[in-house]
């Protein structure tokens, strides 16, 4: 039996028997943490990890944070607050994540220099706030007609996401064909702080760990507070208190302390054709 099929049996097997986070770490070797990092990338729970991952590899290495990150994947710039949500779009490789079935919600946002904003939401409850920022007709997820701005809704959505659906798929099969040795990060900010548990983190976890078939990777959750996450194999967790209020414009200093503490190593990238 082929090892993905063997550790999806496992998995399964598991959840309805309990502790499948210690019978996965056994099959394959654990992430060896002196080996370096082949790969940063963001899970959420919002634009803020990406771009401090970002900001932190142009400053290192600039000019080559691609070459650390990846460039772009399909949970950069999104809002991720369930982590068991997130564990079954992984479970499921990551089918029903930001496709044509999405809906549209439309709330207020104090971040926002506008007054509504609204938000394409996939089935797994992902929120993709910038989907469409480099569609040519859209920004902010709001849609320009004659010279008007229209807030999106689910009839433009509709009409439009073809034009967006070829860089979904590729952002998504670049997630899926990753082998690289990777740091998964999730930063865990008032948007999903108060649905983690240590239960949900490890499903994660899991998920990731029968998804890629392989346990060659780190799962790091970031937060401003202590949560209730227990240390375990092939997880980490770090408390960093942030100094700077525009996190989208420049390294935060708790950010880069933070990634001062890996090593890592420069992996090829090639971008989208």
């Amino acid at each position: 039996m082929k090892i993905k099929n063997f550790l999806f049996f496992i998995f399964i097997v598991r959840i309805f028997v309990g502790d499948a986070a210690t019978l996965i770490s056994t099959i394959l070797p654990i992430y060896d943490a002196s080996i370096p990092f082949e790969r940063v990338i963001t899970l959420g729970d919002h634009c803020q990890t990406k771009f401090q991952i970002n900001f932190y590899f142009e400053k290192t290495h600039p000019g080559k944070a691609k070459d650390y990150t990846g460039g772009s994947h399909i949970f950069d710039w999104v809002k991720i607050s369930n982590l068991d949500l997130l564990a079954s779009a992984f479970s499921n490789k990551l089918e029903g994540v930001c496709d044509e079935r999405m809906d549209v919600k439309v709330s207020s946002v104090a971040w926002s220099d506008v007054e509504m904003h609204a938000e394409p939401i996939d089935v797994y409850g992902i929120r993709y706030s910038h989907l469409f920022d480099k569609h040519p007709l859209i920004e902010q997820n709001t849609l320009n007609l004659n010279g008007e701005n229209i807030l999106l809704n689910k009839t433009l959505f509709d009409s439009n996401y073809s034009g967006v659906r070829d860089i979904v798929e590729y952002k998504k099969n670049k997630l899926i064909n990753n082998t690289y040795r990777t740091m998964y990060i999730h930063y865990a900010s008032d948007y999903s702080r108060g649905q983690i548990t240590d239960a949900s983190v490890k499903r994660l976890r899991d998920s990731i760990c029968v998804f890629r078939g392989d346990s060659n990777f780190v799962l790091h959750i970031v937060s401003n507070t202590s949560l209730p996450i227990e240390s375990a194999e092939n997880i980490t967790f770090s408390v960093i208190n942030n100094a700077v209020v525009e996190v989208h414009k420049q390294l935060d200093p708790a950010w880069e302390e933070l990634l001062n503490t890996y090593s890592y190593a420069p992996a090829p990238h090639s971008e989208r054709k």
